[in-house]
């Protein structure tokens, strides 16, 4: 069982060094959880045919994944490295069930060096660590503005002819050409119930302002940067399925409405981000060219055994005290980081995703199918549609200019979902689905 787990993530003895799971379950269980979700995913192998052994060679690309430092993101920066990538790691303090658990730059470096410890030979993978707190607007601002000197970095290591993108696909290059741009963001960075109700520096409730609006505007920031990476560009955003139990009011996106920081901000937050990312997606269709070309996708990992469990305030809410008894104590329901990572692996590196964004990816509710196509649960994604996600992109835009963040490039609604939100007639876009066309095409020869 051993040589199977080391063969599914990558590492000998069943799963990388490091802290990669919750400090809640016993190292025993944990061992036998590890065993029991790699023997389920050998299964689910042969049935869907990807495993992150066919990551695509990532040399030459840049990527950038939010709160990077342990967890899930820790495995997806990990993988990314193995890969040949070079990864922007995004990490902040962290409180944890003994309080801050250390400063921001030594736990980056720390998790980043154990990524590094762990690439082959000749590996030109990278890792290096930025420090920002997502809770800030501020903060997001000053992120934003290192990534893009970093890509500037990056754009002049360019062979000579910088070619890349477009030009590589067109000419049939091998994978590992290099590509200028982002060419991957993922934001993955997130606080899940911790605590009573607070609000960040710019009045918005804790979670809705790490968990949304800082991916909003850390997205909608580099947009520039990712369409220099199109049609190898993609957007992945990590949701949970308690999308489901969200709520939106378009009047109270700061959730003043909220009593405490527990699941309804969270459940409302994991639901706006699908929403935003579905309406995204259309929006870069419409305008064309190299935006048309950039993929968004969402994704879930679906009930796991994280360091996220132990920043939940278990006292307080008694379902964050279920879902951590659910993730961290059983070894049968609770799967480890590397098998929670997957769906933003597949969405953030498969080749024939190309052209199928919007789409969701996660496992069932039996924490099984791990690639599976969802469609979020909310009834309000059913019953809103396009003219309620477009609504609320709009809305989330203005609520970051009136607080002084707002993004300089904002990608206008498409033709028909602009009607719909004047005329109350919904409809989609064959501008739309030629774009997506288009940008299958483009990457055909990669």
């Amino acid at each position: 069982m051993t040589g199977l787990t080391g063969a599914l993530t990558g590492s000998a003895n069943g799963g990388p060094k490091g802290v990669v799971s919750s400090g809640r379950r016993p190292t025993l269980l944990a061992a036998l959880g590890g065993a029991v979700w790699s023997l389920e995913q050998a299964v689910e192998d042969l049935l869907v045919g990807w495993t992150p052994n066919k990551i695509p060679d990532l040399s030459g690309r840049l990527a950038l994944v939010t709160g990077g430092n342990s967890g899930i993101g820790l495995e997806i920066v990990r993988k990314l490295a193995e890969n040949c990538a070079t990864v922007l790691m995004v990490t902040r303090d962290t409180w944890g069930r003994g309080g801050w658990t250390g400063g921001s730059r030594e736990r980056g470096e720390a998790a980043a060096e154990q990524v590094r410890s762990g690439l082959g030979p000749g590996c030109p993978g990278r890792v290096e660590v930025l420090v920002a707190d997502l809770i800030s607007l501020k903060e997001v601002d000053s992120l934003i503005s290192q990534v893009r000197k970093r890509v500037a970095e990056h754009n002049k290591g360019a062979p000579s002819g910088g070619r890349g993108g477009k030009q590589a696909a067109a000419a049939g290059e091998a994978p590992g050409a290099f590509i200028p741009g982002l060419s991957m963001l993922c934001c993955n960075a997130a606080l899940f119930q911790p605590g009573g109700h607070a609000v960040s520096p710019d009045g918005i409730e804790q979670t809705l302002a790490v968990d949304y609006f800082s991916h909003v505007a850390l997205t909608l920031g580099l947009l520039d940067e990712l369409e220099q990476a199109a049609p190898f560009a993609r957007i992945v955003w990590q949701s949970s399925q308690a999308e489901q139990f969200g709520s939106l009011d378009l009047a109270d996106l700061k959730g003043a409405r909220f009593t405490d920081s527990g699941m309804a901000p969270y459940g409302a937050a994991k639901l706006w981000a699908l929403m935003f990312c579905d309406e995204l997606q259309r929006r870069l269709r419409a305008r064309g060219g190299r935006a048309a070309q950039v993929e968004v996708f969402g994704v879930h990992p679906g009930l796991v055994d994280s360091p996220l469990m132990d920043k939940a305030d278990t006292q307080r809410h008694w379902n964050a005290a279920l879902i951590v008894l659910q993730a961290s104590g059983n070894c049968v329901l609770g799967m480890p980081t590397w098998r929670g990572a997957l769906p933003a692996l597949y969405s953030l590196t498969e080749p024939k995703l190309t052209g199928r964004g919007f789409s969701y990816f996660g496992p069932s509710w039996t924490n099984t199918h791990m690639l599976g196509q969802r469609s979020p649960g909310n009834s309000l994604w059913r019953t809103g549609g396009e003219e309620l996600r477009c609504r609320l992109f709009d809305a989330s835009v203005a609520m970051l200019e009136e607080l002084g963040h707002g993004p300089k490039h904002v990608p206008k609604p498409a033709p028909a979902t602009y009607a719909a939100t004047h005329t109350g007639v919904s409809g989609g876009t064959e501008a739309a689905a030629a774009a997506a066309k288009g940008a299958a095409a483009a990457v055909a020869a990669h």
